[in-house]
């Protein structure tokens, strides 16, 4: 039984769909299905249940599943750690955060390669998607963390988080909180509170290109601090969707807006930075982080 099996059933048990596995593997449909085949064999049990359009889990795939995941995650750990060690990893990585990017799996990742790699000092700057690409041309940022409409085609990058809508953050007890989307043709008389920098930034140039400009009172940043303030003027706060025990210790809701914009994180690799050791260990390792994290939801 190897590691790429174990990988591999893992993407079909997330995919339900055997064919769908196979084109994220980039591998054939029958090869896949014959090395799926080849595994129940081994095991002496089924592990999906088969049937026209989709695989489900059988119960002994549901057991199997949480023990090769955790094959995996210390195998491709194991892996990370020994190499890192041998090649004592050493140098200065400097990554740029655009608005937003503080994810707590982004904090986790770097710290898990800062444990692993303590020769390497990092530097962190934080500011709008704007400073962030400005660090990134001066040539002082390494790594850009930053959420985009589109995928870059033109830089290697790592997806950091799933997607995230954009909408409104509402106190409960507001009217407008009664929708389930907020389709921005119904913002008339709506007031809201921006983050800083916000308007300027081309992922939500669409958004804005339809929302009446005395319906903005104020930008903030960061906008979450300014709640107080939005149930004050009676203003709701648009941005990215927040955690969800944020808005259950705070009374609010967050409304998608109509129709839907989505963004995702990512790490990019700067294509002016300088190849080193470093960069090179760092986006290897955050690439692995996330590619485990995807696989264990």
């Amino acid at each position: 039984m190897e590691i790429s099996t174990l990988k591999n059933f893992l993407v079909v048990a997330r995919e339900g769909n055997i064919t769908h596995a196979a084109q994220a593997l980039h591998m054939s449909q029958p090869a896949l299905s014959r090395q799926i085949k080849m595994l129940e064999e081994e095991l002496g049990k089924p592990l999906f249940r088969r049937t026209q359009h989709k695989v489900v889990l059988t119960q002994t795939g549901i057991d199997f599943k949480e023990r090769a995941e955790q094959i995996v995650r210390l195998t491709d750990l194991t892996v990370t750690e020994l190499s890192s060690e041998d090649r004592k990893i050493e140098g200065t990585l400097s990554i740029a955060f655009g608005r937003g990017a503080f994810s707590g799996s982004i904090i986790q990742s770097i710290e898990s390669f800062n444990r692993i790699n303590p020769g390497v000092k990092l530097k962190m700057y934080n500011g709008g998607a704007d400073y962030a690409r400005m660090l990134l041309k001066a040539r002082r940022a390494d790594v850009l963390c930053v959420y985009v409409k589109t995928l870059p085609e033109d830089a290697a990058y790592v997806i950091a988080d799933a997607e995230k809508r954009i909408g409104l953050v509402i106190p409960q007890e507001y009217e407008i909180a009664e929708s389930s989307e907020i389709d921005l043709n119904d913002l008339s008389g709506v007031k809201l509170i921006v983050p800083d920098g916000m308007v300027s930034d081309r992922n939500y140039e669409d958004i804005f290109h339809q929302i009446p400009e005395g319906n903005i009172i104020a930008s903030v940043e960061p906008p979450m601090l300014f709640v107080g303030m939005a149930r004050r003027f009676g203003a709701c706060v648009l941005g990215l969707e927040p955690p969800t025990e944020y808005l259950e210790s705070s009374r609010l809701v967050f409304r998608p807006i109509y129709p839907i914009h989505k963004l995702r994180l990512i790490l990019m690799k700067s294509h002016l930075a300088e190849d080193s050791d470093a960069l090179e260990a760092f986006m290897d390792y955050v690439g692995r982080f996330f590619e485990r994290q995807q696989l264990e939801k």
